[in-house]
């Protein structure tokens, strides 16, 4: 074969390829128990996902309002110290957000946003008349 038809046979291959991983649907993946609270003056927030897709990073956001939201952290794999896909931030409190979400992004760069959730309120375990 010449040049030219290795290179045209190339390119059908090519061509043939990138077909076939565009019409391969991928299913979203599950985002399970998000939770977000404060423990010694930190921001801990934890989620577990189902593994059905190749993950590229996660970021984690937060937002005053529950509708404008900002990138907060960026999670590139889940926790060391905890079996399977769960994964886990913890930073600075900033009393400013109330809500916060995270967003996995695939290797080809799309989003998928998990539910909003807010930060329960630090409720004292005492009754009022058990304090006095």
């Amino acid at each position: 074969m010449n040049k030219l038809n290795l290179l045209i046979a190339f390119m059908l291959m090519a061509s043939m390829l990138v077909k076939g991983q565009s019409t391969t649907a991928k299913k979203p993946i599950s985002i399970t128990k998000l939770s977000v609270y404060e423990k010694a003056n930190r921001l801990n927030i934890e989620w577990s996902a189902d593994g059905g897709n190749e993950s590229n990073y996660w970021q984690v956001q937060g937002s005053a309002d529950g509708k404008k939201f900002s990138t907060i952290a960026i999670v590139l794999g889940p926790d060391p110290g905890k079996t399977g896909e769960q994964y886990a931030f913890k930073g600075k409190l900033d009393k400013t957000n109330n809500y916060y979400r995270v967003v996995h992004i695939d290797p080809s760069g799309q989003e998928q946003k998990s539910d909003i959730i807010q930060m329960a309120e630090q409720v004292s375990l005492l009754s009022p008349s058990s304090q006095e």
